[in-house]
Parts: C-alpha cells; structure tokens; sequence
C-alpha cells in the first residue's frame, strides 16, 4: 500500500526504496530525492476537491448587480421562499370577493341622483392613473400606487361610507380596518404586507399617504366635471367644495401648487361644460 504525504501544496508519495515520488495527476510519477522533515498523511480521497451538487429545485435570484460591493461577487443569492403557497380555490375566493368592488357604486354619486354611478374601483384607477401622471421623484412610486389601488379596498365589506352616514371617523376606520383584514384572511402570503399598506393610507402621515389623499380629492372633482355634462353645477358643486377645503386644510403634500393649479383647472371646466373639454 502507497503512503501518500503532501509539500508545498504538492502530492507525493513513497516510491519503492523509500524515495519520495512527485505525482503529477495523471498517472505518472518523477522520482524525487526525500529531504528529511515530518511529513503528514492524508486519505487520497481528500485529494481531489469534491464538488458539491447543485440543487435544481432552489431558486437563485440573478437580479443582484455585479457591482454590489455588499456581497462577494460569486455569491449566488437565494430567492427568500413565500410562506405558504396560497391555494388556487382560496386564491379565487378573494379575487371574487375583492372585485365587487366593481360593482359597488359611490354612494355620493347615487345621493345626488347620478345615473350609472361610477364604482368604487374606477375611482380606485382614476387615482391610480393620477399617480402614474403626478408622482414626484422624491416619493416611492411603487408604495404611491399601492396607496392608490387599495386605499377604498375595505368598502367592499363596509360599505361606500360618507359624512351623510353620521359616523365618526374613528368608527369609519375601525368598520373598514375589520373589513379589511376579513377580506384578506386567506392570502397568507401578502397579508402582512397589504394590511400595512392600508394603514399607512389611513393614518396619512407618509408624504406617499398624503400625497394619495390628494389624489383622492382631485379625482373625485374630476369625476364631478365629467357629470357635470348631465347634472346642474348647483347639484354636484358639494364635491368641488370639498376637495378645495381639503386643500385648503391639508398644506404641505407633495406637488401641492400644481394640484392645486389642476384643481382650479377642473372647477373652470365644470362650470364651462363644452364637448370640447368634458369629452
């Protein structure tokens, strides 16, 4: 049997006089002269450096930049897993829980006697799209549409709710803050994340927050020009007061002087109701 002893990061082993043999990894041998010194063994499995299998199944992420000081540039980073895979059934169940708010129309709309009220989710897109127009560099647009898609989510299970309802608004937040987390009870995996993004809409402390709020305000005045085409100004200019006193209380959001400047753009019009600028 071979006794095997490595130097200078080098195999060798014994040759049959007891003389140290080079190995050179591919089945030939130089005979050496052995210098004097302790030596140590090592199995010839350690020898060859095992490579360890890669696992199909495990998701890398890719999308981190060469660049990244951070991290070693050879480190290949694993995509976090979701905490629960969410079912197909329940996944359909909250879709077609939360799409009725398609068909809810805006109780406002409905109070004054609009025909074919908008719903609650296309104000949803009007603030959105808003947002996509509006948002300033300075504010996280990702969180901003957020704000914008979800901030009336909750009237699916609490209603359209106004001040004609007579309820506080602290009641009015604690019926749809309920609501809210019953409609997302089965969405394990975004849950969390949703329930912060209404929050944050709720409380409005955020620039993004705020920001939204305005939007909410200026699409609802928007809407009222739109319907001005068919209703009396006398009849829907509730709604263009509201938003300029909410304007007019809330100073310091994000892009307020031009807000502002489209707010009064949009009142001009209503009250100027021609094809050319109301379709």
């Amino acid at each position: 049997m071979k006794r095997y002893f490595q130097r200078d990061n080098v195999l060798h082993s014994y040759g049959r006089k007891g003389r140290a043999v080079k190995n050179s990894g591919r089945g030939n041998a130089r005979a050496v002269p052995e210098k004097s010194g302790v030596h140590s063994e090592m199995d010839t499995d350690t020898v060859t450096k095992k490579q360890t299998p890669i696992d199909e199944n495990v998701q890398t992420d890719t999308s981190l930049a060469p660049a990244d000081k951070n991290l070693p540039q050879n480190t290949t980073t694993v995509a976090p897993a979701e905490t629960h895979e969410l079912p197909e059934d329940r996944l359909v169940q909250h879709l077609l829980a939360a799409y009725k708010l398609k068909q809810l129309a805006r109780s406002g709309w409905q109070r004054v006697g609009v025909q074919n009220a908008e719903s609650v989710a296309a104000h949803s897109w009007g603030v959105a799209y808003l947002a996509t127009l509006l948002t300033p560099r300075n504010l996280n647009y990702q969180r901003v549409l957020e704000l914008a898609i979800l901030h009336d989510l909750a009237e699916v299970g609490a209603g359209d709710l106004t001040p004609y309802d007579k309820i506080s608004q602290e009641e009015k937040h604690n019926l749809e803050t309920k609501a809210f987390r019953s409609l997302l009870s089965g969405v394990c995996d975004r849950k969390i994340h949703l329930q912060a993004v209404f929050q944050e809409y709720q409380r409005g402390v955020t620039p993004e927050a705020k920001f939204v709020h305005a939007l909410d305000k200026l699409d609802m005045a928007l809407q009222a020009a739109l319907y001005s085409h068919d209703k009396s100004d006398s009849e829907l200019q509730e709604f263009f007061t509201s938003a300029n006193q909410y304007f007019q209380s809330h100073r310091g959001f994000p892009k307020e002087t031009e807000l502002q400047r489209v707010l009064k753009s949009t009142t001009l019009a209503a009250s100027n109701p021609t094809p050319q600028n109301l379709t």
